[in-house]
């Protein structure tokens, strides 16, 4: 759980973020998920050891 990670959820310096960085991460995490979504629409299901 978060609280293990941190007592208010929050991880580093506010400060340093901008717009610019949201939307970077934002499109990086897309694009990953994206990916990953890929990758299991090839999985064999018939195959759980793939």
């Amino acid at each position: 759980p978060w609280s293990k990670v941190s007592k208010d959820t929050g991880i580093g310096n506010p400060k340093a973020s901008s717009a610019e960085k949201g939307e970077r991460f934002f499109k990086d995490i897309c694009q990953k998920m994206a990916q990953l979504f890929i990758d299991l629409s090839k999985a064999d299901v018939d195959d759980l050891y793939e």
